[in-house]
């Protein structure tokens, strides 16, 4: 079984659940210039999955 990145009430979110929206920003922000040295801020509803 995998093991849990992080809990979220009674929902456990596996590493590759987390890494897979993670992934999609990170490409649409380097579409749009961004890169590894630039700062970024995202906020999403409570309860959100990415």
């Amino acid at each position: 079984m995998p093991t849990a990145a992080f809990h979220q009430g009674h929902r456990a979110w596996t590493h590759g659940e987390v890494h897979a929206p993670a992934a999609r920003a990170a490409t649409v922000l380097a579409a749009h210039g961004t890169g590894p040295d630039d700062r970024m801020v995202l906020a999403l509803p409570d309860g959100s999955p990415g």
